[in-house]
């Protein structure tokens, strides 16, 4: 117990190598500028996320135990609406939808391990990667809105 309560106040720097610290924020600039392309499914920010995800777990994530009770309740939450929706499975809207938020649990117990540590870094590179995002997602649509439009007979 007495490690548990010690464990947290080392900083990041101390936790993990430049390159590999390096590599962590680039990754969340990725996911950050990858969240603008949502028109196909798996959309990348997905697809980019999991991978970081993966990253980051190989390169040393610590679940934190202030996390438990958000874990606890996101587990009950989809455990509660995958029970729910066993009448319902076999439609593929609600499958999709119990899928979607399982998802989203996972993502957001990532996400609050990530900030957790080196929290203004990562979040600077997340806001930088989600302003490139946003010019990527400007930019596409006024390419799309300026193009000429095909005349219908």
């Amino acid at each position: 117990m007495a490690y548990a309560a010690t464990a947290g106040d080392f900083p990041a720097s101390v936790t993990s190598a430049p390159r590999v610290a390096a590599l962590q924020r680039a990754l969340l600039w990725l996911v950050g500028a990858s969240c603008s392309i949502v028109f196909i499914e798996p959309s990348p920010y997905e697809l980019v996320t999991l991978v970081a995800a993966i990253i980051f777990v190989a390169t040393g994530l610590r679940l934190r135990l202030v996390f438990m009770p958000l874990l606890l309740l996101l587990f009950l939450l989809n455990v509660g609406y995958s029970i729910g929706a066993i009448p319902f499975l076999e439609q593929p809207e609600v499958a999709s939808w119990i899928a979607t938020s399982w998802y989203m649990a996972i993502t957001v117990m990532f996400f609050a391990m990530v900030i957790s540590e080196d929290t203004a870094g990562r979040l600077d590179m997340l806001r930088r990667g989600l302003i490139a995002g946003g010019l990527i997602a400007a930019i596409a649509g006024d390419r799309r809105l300026f193009q000429p439009r095909p005349r219908r007979p």
